[in-house]
């Protein structure tokens, strides 16, 4: 049975010349990276391995518990008049797909004035997205796109 390394801890003055190569684009193991590695490996006096090692261990720190989030898609366009148009639409207990074939064919059986209707109506909620939310609803949606940003 192989015996456990024992764990040797960088000194103060080793961490803050791997700090400073890593500031200094010394990000991970790349080719990219290989000559900054071997030149800091060489002056701490011990293996690339170990200095490899401490980049990944300090991108982990960066990133935080649970890996790095992904950031979700913004909305880039309002409302379309298809979705004004499939807001009307009752649910019930339709599953996903018979719902959206319920809308589809809504759509399809919709008037063209009714059409037309829905898009100006879709083009004054992209002017004013809280056009139809309350006081309290305008809050939330605030409160919901800066807890997005940070």
């Amino acid at each position: 049975m192989s015996q456990k390394k024992k764990r040797i801890d960088f000194l103060e003055g080793e961490k803050e010349i791997l700090e400073v190569a890593y500031d200094g684009g010394m990000k991970n193991a790349s080719k990219n990276c290989q000559d900054a590695i071997k030149s800091v490996a060489e002056r701490l006096s011990c293996s690339e391995d170990r200095v490899k090692m401490w980049i990944g261990n300090r991108n982990s720190k960066v990133k935080g518990p649970g890996g790095a989030k992904i950031p979700k898609t913004r909305y880039t366009r309002g409302p379309s008049a298809y979705n004004i148009i499939a807001k009307t639409v009752e649910r019930g207990t339709l599953s996903g797909p018979e719902y959206l074939k319920k809308v589809a064919t809504t759509w399809q059986a919709t008037p063209d004035e009714e059409r037309k209707t829905a898009t100006e109506q879709a083009k004054k909620i992209k002017l004013d997205p809280h056009l139809n939310m309350t006081k309290d609803e305008a809050v939330f949606h605030h409160l919901k796109l800066i807890s997005k940003s940070i």
